[in-house]
């Protein structure tokens, strides 16, 4: 039994050397060749995944998926951006920590997606100033937060005021203001349009009477702020004296009456009435206990104005000033919901009888729509000497008394004519814009009828994006349990798995 054990181990031997000696060449091979294999699939995964990530970055689809659809695009913003066929640099000198800063930054990325034409720099105020000091001194730029179009050097300035829909309402009461709306995309495409218009419009202001000076930069009766604010709306602004010039000129879209002192010469009314009979367009700034003639033009076009003063104690502070926190529905204050204006010792602005705009009105006709008024509580004083003024039965007459009127004689709503029809604009004061009263929503009380008055109330009318607060309304008790979940119930999971997974581990 030995001795055949000890002779079948060299015959085993010899038949397995040459086995392992071929063995190890061919495990080798194959060894280099798996190897082979697996890199050159791992270059090509790479290079496909390379081809595809490149493919994305250059053709690929954006969408809003959010239930409001916040930076979601309206199709006349699109039909816009594809009509550009020149440049447009969008500067954004907006703060980081502003309440809307990535609002503004999210949109203007679907603007740039949408067009390539849109060319966006981002300057932060607070960080780069020397390139925010460069850039702001072009575009003429004073304050924080402003987006900057421009179009070949016509620009127009977005402010937040433009950008966000505020409550104000509750300000009387102590309570902060409120969003209510985000009108980014009307802003901006606005903006978009008006530096794309083939022509600047001209406003003359009217001269000569102890106007309002749009070059003045005095704080009480200068009008230099608003003057920019004008501008910068890409309006071109000239000065008119009737007395050097026998007509209005043929260039001006739009005459400004800013708060005379003195009274107009008849010839100079006549000029005014010829104007307006020539399908002009007027926006009239009248003060109280001033005399300026124009009572009788106003009047045949359906608007009274009158010799007083229209006063609220409910809507006061100082007893000089009247807040305006409600509008009549027109397309002069369709912006303007939510925001204040603030006039002071306003005149009356109503229309003359029979001439309230309604459904009925005839084209030939002035239709006259009061645009803002005093509440019940308030009345319009006649004895204008009186301190402190008081409401006396038989005298004045009971609020709610209109302070601004807004006419049109023309084609009427739903009449698709090409006829331009007459359209004026009547506040009861002029003191509310110069430069150290503008405040609140008086700039854009008074850049809202320029517009309507420019024809240029259609500039994108894009409705804005309502602002939903979600409140989550907890008592004492349920705070203490959604406590005790967050600092340890989980905390405790994540042990309570960390322990199932060890102790299946060690099954």
């Amino acid at each position: 039994m030995t001795d055949t054990h000890q002779e079948e181990r060299p015959a085993a031997e010899p038949a397995g050397a040459p086995a392992e000696e071929h063995g190890r060449p061919q495990s080798r091979g194959l060894k280099l060749a798996i190897g082979l294999n697996t890199g050159v699939a791992l270059a090509l995964a790479l290079l496909l995944g390379g081809l595809l990530n490149y493919l994305g970055y250059r053709h690929y689809r954006r969408a809003d998926l959010s239930r409001t659809q916040m930076y979601q695009l309206s199709d006349k913003t699109k039909s816009l951006l594809h009509s550009l066929t020149n440049a447009i640099d969008v500067v954004v000198f907006f703060q980081a920590r502003q309440d809307i800063y990535e609002d503004v930054d999210n949109l203007l990325k679907e603007y740039q997606y949408a067009s390539k034409l849109i060319r966006i720099q981002q300057v932060d105020p607070d960080r780069d100033l020397a390139r925010t000091e460069l850039l702001a001194k072009k575009y003429q730029v004073d304050q924080p937060n402003v987006v900057v179009f421009d179009h070949g050097g016509r620009v127009k300035h977005v402010t937040v005021d433009d950008i966000v829909e505020m409550d104000y309402s509750g300000m009387m009461s102590g309570q902060p203001a409120r969003r209510v709306a985000f009108k980014g995309e009307q802003a901006f495409s606005s903006a978009i349009q008006n530096v794309t218009q083939a022509r600047r419009p001209t406003v003359y202001f009217l001269a000569g009477h102890g106007e309002r000076d749009p070059d003045s930069f005095d704080r009480r009766n200068g009008y230099s702020t608003l003057a920019k604010d004008i501008r910068g709306d890409n309006v071109e602004i000239r000065k008119l004296n009737l007395g050097e010039k026998q007509v209005v000129p043929a260039d001006a879209d739009l005459l400004v009456i800013a708060g005379p002192q003195k009274r107009l010469a008849s010839a100079e009314v006549d000029r005014l009435r010829q104007f307006i009979g020539e399908k002009g367009r007027v926006l009239c700034l009248l003060d109280s206990i001033t005399q300026p003639g124009l009572a009788l033009l106003l009047k045949d076009w359906g608007v009274q104005v009158g010799d007083d003063v229209v006063v609220d104690p409910t809507r006061t502070q100082s007893g000089q000033e009247l807040f305006l926190t409600e509008y009549e529905a027109h397309p002069v204050t369709d912006k303007l919901r939510g925001n204040v204006s603030i006039l002071y010792l306003p005149r009356s602005v109503e229309a003359v009888g029979g001439a309230e705009a309604s459904a009925e009105s005839l084209p030939d006709k002035p239709r006259v729509t009061v645009l803002a008024k005093c509440t019940a509580g308030g009345w319009a004083e006649t004895r204008t000497d009186q301190n402190p003024m008081r409401y006396d039965p038989g005298e004045d007459r009971k609020g709610p008394v209109g302070v601004a009127a807004a006419v049109e004689k023309g084609a009427a709503g739903g009449i698709d004519v090409q006829i331009k029809p007459v359209r004026l604009v009547v506040f009861g004061d002029s003191d509310f814009l110069s430069n150290g009263a503008l405040a609140g929503g008086n700039a854009d009380f008074f850049l809202s009828a320029m517009n309507w008055l420019l024809d240029r109330k259609e500039l994108m009318a894009i409705a804005p994006k309502p602002v939903e607060e979600l409140r989550l309304m907890l008592d004492r008790r349920q705070l203490r349990l959604l406590g005790w979940c967050v600092i340890a119930g989980l905390p405790g999971l994540v042990a309570a798995w960390g322990v199932l997974v060890w102790l299946r581990r060690r099954a």
